[in-house]
Parts: C-alpha cells; structure tokens; sequence
C-alpha cells in the first residue's frame, strides 16, 4: 500500500573507530534513496551515555560515505574524543510507479569539505540535473574540526545553484575551522511543488520572531521544509546556534522562526535558508512547543506524543531545537526519531534541568494508486522497534 519507504536506526561508534558501518535491513535503489542522519543542526545526539561532560565541535557530527544500495558509512573527526556518540538515521526512497512525476530522483550524496579560513564551498557538480529550481538538498551529515566549543563554526546554509551544484555558506567573522558536510541533492517529479533556496536574514539586538516567505499557497499539512541556518562565530552560546523553525500558524507561504539570542549586525548577518516540497498525497504533522503549547523538552530524553498516528514504513522525520545554557555543549544537540506510530522521541546526551523549545515534521510520503486504479504500490516495509533506549531497524514484507 505504499509508494515509498522510509528505514531507520540508530548507532553509537567513536571509542574504538572514527568511522562505522551502516547496514540496511532491506536493500535499496540509489538512484532513488539516500541516506540522512535525522538532526540537521548538529547531526548528533552527543554522548551514548548521559552525563554532565561537556564537548567540543571535533566530538561532534559525521559525514556519510560509501553510499551504495546495502549500506553506508559514518565518519567523525579524528581529533574528536574517543567515546561513542549516538547518531539517528533514515533512509528515505522513491518505489512510485511513476518516478518522472509523483517520485523522485537522487542525483548524488556528496560530501564537501570547507577549508580552514574559509566561509564559503560550492560541490562538485551532481550529474543529471534537468532543472535546479525542482531540487532539495538534504543536509545528511556535517562535522567541525574546531577544538573549542563554537557551534557557529559549523552552522551552515545550502543553496542549489543552477549548475547542478549546491553552495554552502557560514558567518565569516570568526577564526573559522576546517570541516565537512554531506549533501543528497533530490530533484523532485513533476507533481511536486518545489520551492527552494528561500533566505533570512536573522539580525538584531535583543532576538526576536522572524518571517520566511515564499513557501507557496499548498496547505501544510501537504508539505514540508528543510531548514539550514548560519550563525554567528563570535556568539556560540546555545540560543545562537539553534534556531526553532515551523509553518507560521494560518499561513501557507510562511516559515517561522524564533531567535532568543541578541546577534551583532555583521558584515555577513546569520541567516536561514529553507528548501519547501509538497505533494497533494504527502501527508504532514507540523508542531512547535512555542505555537502549540507543548512543554518544552528537559532532561536527556523525551518522548512526545503525536496528534496522529503514522505508519513508520514511509513515514520520516524533521526537527529544530532552540535552547539556553551559554557553552554547555551538548545542551541543545537534540537528535530524534520516530519510535512508534504515535511518538517522536528526542534525546540529547546532557543531564540538566534547562529546558529546550523544539519542532517536529512528521513527514509520511505519499501514497500514488497503481496506473490502472489497481490500488497502492505494495513493496517491503521497514519498521521501527524500540530496544532499551534506543531504535533498530526491522525489515518484514507486506503491505
């Protein structure tokens, strides 16, 4: 009954190896799949294991290699400490019938390295790109190789430029680190509405509540938005580097996004640059603790509640945090994924009492009848089973 899949897992690795090995429990189509680790701000939950340790921007994120149809690699950098982090993934993949219009096409996943002194790295080009302003990118993974606790040295924004490339940009103010991002472009069917590289500058005394527009007239609840953010290098306290990003409540063309920081006007201001796609079949739960009322999250584990249910197989997930706590790294690295049908789960690696706002995109794929009227695409499902305190991946057939 499903027209595409969505596998997830989760996987700790650090104290014995800088990189690890992901296998996939069903195989996939990589021209039609890709690969992401789930927290696109910080791409890491922190430390395996709870505690109040502190960490720097070398122990955090990975990039994603070795992509292929069975499984991936993750690799972190290798001055980072030697202690296992946990890292959420999914991969999401196209089984429509008709991929030229209700499906998609991955036209690469890249990782691209932004030298030391450097703000700004443009890809290599991703080959077979019939029109850029139809692509997504996707932020799968990113890591810093910067020995203090500066998050904004690794804050980046992704534009896709017309050549088939993607542009990565940070604040250029400070004494800015080498590091590596990875990048799945999508270029999406002819169905699809598409509306990207969508900009924001985030400037002020004092932070504030800021508009995005240009996501177009489709409702929400059949679409949804990659949000990516700069932030300022001279001001790394948590409120800097995460920013909370959802659909302004009542309008259909606009992002919100809330910034509890006092950021300096700077040469090259913070920013947000978003990427929308939307399908009259995708079917989306957008939420936000500020907007809907919900408790902020606290302590190193929350699981929140869904007002609908969805069916892991093609469902994926999205989110933003927004925290206090000065350096008090990992405070806000919030990573999440999808425990069961009604539940979310966000976890950081930090025990403390401060509280975090947050987002969530509860993205379920859309279902395309079979030509003919001969009902859905059936194929393998892949589901979500929780084990202790964590998610693994379980394949079984059916539809």
């Amino acid at each position: 009954m499903r027209s595409f899949r969505v596998q997830r897992g989760v996987v700790a690795f650090g104290a014995a190896s800088a990189s690890t090995v992901v296998s996939l429990p069903v195989p996939v189509d990589t021209a039609r799949a890709f690969p992401r680790l789930t927290n696109v701000q910080h791409t890491d939950s922190g430390r395996d294991v709870t505690g109040l340790a502190v960490q720097r921007n070398d122990d955090f994120g990975a990039t994603v290699g070795g992509w292929n149809s069975s499984s991936f690699s993750l690799t972190r950098t290798s001055t980072g400490e030697s202690v296992d982090h946990r890292y959420y993934w999914e991969v999401w993949e196209d089984q429509t019938p008709r991929q030229a219009e209700d499906g998609w096409h991955v036209r690469g996943v890249l990782t691209t390295t932004i030298g030391a002194g450097l703000s700004e790295m443009t890809s290599g080009v991703f080959p077979g790109v019939e029109n850029y302003t139809r692509c997504v990118p996707f932020i799968c993974g990113l890591e810093s190789e910067r020995t203090t606790r500066a998050w904004g040295d690794a804050c980046i924004t992704v534009d896709v430029d017309v050549g088939g490339t993607v542009t990565a940009k940070r604040d250029p103010s400070g004494p800015l680190s080498r590091m590596s991002f990875t990048v799945a472009l999508v270029e999406f069917g002819s169905k699809w509405t598409v509306a990207n590289n969508l900009e924001q500058a985030i400037t002020g005394i004092g932070g504030g509540i800021f508009s995005l527009a240009g996501a177009g007239s489709l409702p929400w609840a059949n679409k949804f938005f990659m949000p990516t953010h700069r932030a300022s290098d001279s001001l790394d306290t948590i409120p800097a580097i995460s920013l909370l990003m959802s659909p302004l409540s009542g309008d259909a063309d606009t992002i919100r996004i809330t910034s509890d920081v006092s950021l300096p006007l700077l040469a090259a201001p913070a920013a947000v640059v978003c990427h929308v796609a939307g399908h009259p079949r995708l079917r989306v739960e957008h939420r936000d603790s500020d907007q809907d009322g919900l408790a902020e999250l606290t302590g190193d584990e929350v699981d929140v509640s869904l007002e609908e249910s969805f069916d892991l197989a093609d469902t994926g997930t999205v989110g933003t945090t927004a925290g206090s706590g000065g350096l008090l790294y990992p405070a806000a690295h919030f990573s999440y994924t999808m425990l069961d049908k009604d539940t979310i789960r966000f976890r950081r690696a930090r025990v403390e009492p401060n509280t975090v706002a947050f987002s969530y995109q509860a993205i379920q794929l859309p279902r395309i009848p079979q030509p003919g009227g001969g009902g859905m695409v059936r194929g393998n499902a892949v589901t979500a089973t929780a084990i202790g305190d964590g998610v693994t991946a379980t394949a079984h057939s059916g539809g």
